[in-house]
C-alpha cells in the first residue's frame, strides 16, 4: 500500500510542473540499452560527486523531457543538468565516442529541460548550464570525459 509520503512528493512534482514518474529508478528503455544506461548514470554521479558536485535528482522528468542528473556544481551556486552518454567499447575503443550522440536537436532539448527547471525551482538568481558526461568502458579501463557548458541559461 502506498504511503502519505510518495503521494505527497507527486502532488509537490506536479504543482512543480514535473511529472511523478520515474525517480530514479531504471528507465522505461529494456534490455542491455537500459542496462548500460542505469550503469554509466551511476559511474557519471560517482565521477562528479568526487569532484564536490552535489546530486539534485535523477531521472527528474518534466514536460520538456528527462533529465539523467540535476546537480549543483562544486561552486555552491551552478545549477547543473547532466546529460550521461556511456559506452561499452572494445580495448581499443571506437571512432563513434558516446558524447558524439548529442546534436543540436539534442541540445535545444536539454536547454529546454534546464528551462523548465529553472523556473520551477527559481533559479533565476543562479547561473544554469548543461553539461555532458560521456561514460566508456574500455576493455578493463574506466573513461570518464566531462564537457561542460554545452549550454547556458542567462542569469
Amino acid at each position: 500500500m502506498p504511503t502519505a509520503r510518495p503521494q505527497l512528493l507527486d502532488r509537490v512534482l506536479r504543482a512543480l510542473g514535473l511529472r511523478p514518474r520515474n525517480r530514479g529508478g531504471p528507465s522505461a528503455r529494456s534490455g542491455h540499452a537500459a542496462e548500460t544506461g542505469a550503469w554509466g548514470e551511476r559511474e557519471a554521479e560517482r565521477w562528479l560527486k568526487s569532484r564536490g558536485y552535489a546530486i539534485i535528482g535523477r531521472n527528474v522528468a518534466t514536460q520538456a523531457g528527462e533529465a539523467d542528473l540535476v546537480c549543483r556544481a562544486s561552486d555552491g551556486r551552478t545549477m547543473v543538468v547532466v546529460e550521461v552518454k556511456s559506452r561499452l567499447s572494445p580495448e581499443g575503443g571506437g571512432v563513434f565516442r558516446p558524447e558524439h550522440a548529442i546534436n543540436a536537436s539534442k541540445r535545444r532539448r536539454l536547454l529546454a529541460i534546464a528551462r523548465v527547471l529553472a523556473r520551477a525551482n527559481r533559479w533565476g538568481d543562479r547561473p544554469v548550464r548543461v553539461d555532458v558526461i560521456a561514460v566508456e568502458r574500455l576493455g578493463d579501463r574506466l573513461d570518464v570525459r566531462h564537457h561542460e557548458g554545452i549550454g547556458r541559461l542567462r542569469a
